[in-house]
């Protein structure tokens, strides 16, 4: 699995969290459910299947996609994804 924000490697801490190789910022476990559980549903975007813009990195494969469903892999970071990353797991540098 990859940051979110930088797409370097995380590696599991032994609570159970991610930690950012890069900064050393911490996933929570439910974060890390979720990378766990990306799958490459489209139902996830939205009622129509839009692929909205984010400035995230693709937890899967750690491309700078620009989009919620990675262009490169095709796995989606839906938009309660992208709401708890950015909101209760922040990432510095």
């Amino acid at each position: 699995m990859y940051c979110p924000y930088c797409g370097a490697p995380l590696s599991p801490t032994e609570n159970g969290e991610l930690r950012c190789a890069a900064s050393g910022a911490l996933f929570s476990q439910n974060v890390r459910q979720r990378f766990e559980q990306m799958t490459m549903d489209l139902a996830g975007l939205g009622p129509d299947g839009e692929n909205p813009p984010t400035k995230l990195h693709c937890p899967k494969c750690g491309a700078k996609t620009g989009r919620a469903r990675c262009v490169d892999c095709g796995a989606v970071l839906t938009s309660a994804t992208v709401y708890e990353i950015v909101e209760f797991n922040p990432h510095a540098g």
